[in-house]
């Protein structure tokens, strides 16, 4: 990611994030929320996450070649050891242009990369 300010990435699209119609590569819009996720959810925990499942992900329009992508989310359902993130992915020059969205499972993971409970006093924001 290229600029991190409270929950919200910008990532400017370049000739390798490209698919061969000149658009945006499906896999790479997946992978910045997913890096959202990430982010989000071991800001969250106070400590590290892994991606269990992405859910209900669609693609809404198309991005091309030196838009900015701009990636934010939020925790909207909490559990013992997971979390459920959503994340959009707007085109700034486009009026924030929704391009894609999804829900991604975190679990919080101890350093042996086992499920970890979720302490009780994280809140969400």
């Amino acid at each position: 990611m290229n600029r991190i300010s409270n929950n919200k990435f910008e990532k400017k699209i370049s000739e390798n994030m490209l698919n061969y119609y000149d658009l945006l590569h499906g896999g790479e819009a997946f992978k910045i929320m997913d890096s959202t996720a990430g982010y989000i959810s071991r800001e969250f925990v106070n400590g590290k996450t892994v991606t269990k499942a992405a859910k209900e992900v669609v693609y809404h329009n198309s991005s091309y070649l030196g838009e900015t992508i701009i990636s934010q989310g939020e925790i909207i359902k909490v559990g013992r050891t997971s979390m459920e993130v959503y994340v959009e992915n707007r085109i700034k020059e486009r009026d924030n242009i929704l391009i894609t969205s999804g829900t991604f499972v975190m679990v919080s993971v101890d350093n042996n990369f086992k499920p970890k409970e979720i302490r009780k006093t994280s809140k969400i924001n």
